[in-house]
């Protein structure tokens, strides 16, 4: 659900606290400490007192060792109100300036095949991205995100068809309408409905390279299937590409998803089984009231999800980690 995420913080006495743990590991750097990542956060601790945070609350909450299986809004709550206790700060003082938000999918068909098969999110080309462990994904980007989709299974070696889709936020003015600004918005149902509902408008806006019969098609609709489903859009100018991409559309709505009959043995509309994993996968995460979800034994002494969780004395300092 939320995966990445990068906080500001400004807090004197938090930077001593940091600085003062040893198994962080900071070095010096021309105006920053950087510390060695820990779970898979990353701290960086500038003169200017800014305490920068980096990294998957997601793998933060499996110890740091992957985000393949599910994350649910009760573990979001918990992993955030722990982070918060153990540095002593309240969730609304943990700016937001990324966020990385997106689900794991069991789908009917394998990954890769549709990893081939993407071409565009809005006008914006797909292209295949290599990470350091050997794998890829495949990802378009404009200027406020990154819409990333990729074999979630491949990355870990699990067995089944896992894919991972997500949309990573590069400027917050994208989630402008979404009000999301603090982790303690990250806590409230409400918020994570919204980015649910953007997530599943982002997958809306992708285009898949679908084999459609010709013999549907006059001989200029052939050549728009031609151009957009082999050409390089990159290569385009913007008006044309944008011209292309909305009359390839059109023919894949009429032709396939008309009257929801798959040509030539094509797998079943797949951008509507992976439409409603999506929407399903996000409702089943986010499903009900965090502390109604809990056991009364585990509910003891938690705060209200709707209230700003305050630092709980009790909790080991964070040079104790």
């Amino acid at each position: 659900m939320i995966d990445f995420v990068k906080i500001w913080i400004y807090d004197e006495e938090l930077t001593r606290q940091l600085l003062e743990n040893a198994r962080l590991g900071f070095q010096r750097g021309r105006d920053r400490y950087t510390s060695t990542p820990y779970k898979n956060l990353k701290f960086t601790l500038h003169d200017s007192g800014r305490t920068e945070i980096a990294g998957s609350l997601h793998k933060y909450f499996n110890d740091g060792a992957h985000n393949w299986n599910n994350f649910t809004r009760v573990d979001l709550w918990d992993t955030i109100h722990d982070l918060c206790q153990w540095l002593k700060i309240a969730p609304s003082q943990a700016e937001l300036k990324n966020v990385e938000f997106g689900v794991n999918l069991t789908t009917p068909f394998s990954p890769p095949e549709l990893l081939r098969d993407l071409i565009a999110y809005k006008s914006y080309s797909f292209g295949r991205v290599s990470v350091r462990n050997g794998g890829n994904y495949y990802q378009a980007k404009n200027f406020d995100c990154f819409v990333k989709c990729y074999d979630k299974g491949a990355q870990y070696e699990r067995p089944g068809n896992l894919l991972r889709f997500e949309v990573k936020v590069k400027s917050m003015r994208f989630l402008h309408g979404a009000d999301v600004r603090t982790l303690q918005d990250l806590m409230k149902a409400e918020k994570l409905a919204t980015l649910g509902a953007m997530l599943s408008e982002a997958w809306e806006l992708v285009l898949i390279r679908e084999r459609l019969p010709a013999t549907k098609l006059t001989a200029n609709e052939r050549d728009t299937v031609e151009t957009v489903t082999t050409q390089d859009l990159k290569t385009i100018g913007r008006r044309q590409r944008y011209q292309l991409l909305k009359e390839y559309r059109t023919l894949v709505e009429r032709t396939l998803h008309g009257d929801g009959t798959p040509p030539n043995g094509t797998p079943p509309d797949r951008k509507k089984v992976v439409a409603g994993l999506i929407r399903d996968k996000w409702q089943h995460l986010t499903k009900g009231d965090v502390c109604n979800d809990l056991q009364p034994a585990e509910d003891a002494g938690r705060p209200d999800v709707c209230n700003d969780p305050q630092p709980v004395a009790a909790k080991p300092d964070v040079c104790n980690v």
